[in-house]
């Protein structure tokens, strides 16, 4: 996954509309704020092959995951 490299944190300061907004929006699309934040960060530095390839195997699978949740809301059922 990592080949053996630390994972490491950025934090950024936003302000609360901002962070909510950005929140929102990622939810929209069906993505974690870590997986835009991601995306972005390979694109900029011009990452790809492994790396790249699982975050988009894992966007899919969010993005699924959020159409599951929508159907089951609109056919009135909870997830279990």
């Amino acid at each position: 996954m990592n080949n053996g490299a630390r994972e490491k944190q950025i934090a950024v300061r936003v302000t609360d509309e901002e962070k909510n907004a950005f929140e929102d929006k990622a939810k929209q699309e069906g993505k974690t704020p870590s997986q835009v934040l991601l995306q972005f960060v390979h694109s900029y530095i011009g990452l790809s092959g492994e790396r790249s390839g699982e975050a988009d195997v894992q966007q899919k699978i969010s993005q699924l995951e959020a159409q599951i949740r929508e159907i089951q809301q609109q056919l009135g059922k909870q997830p279990a």
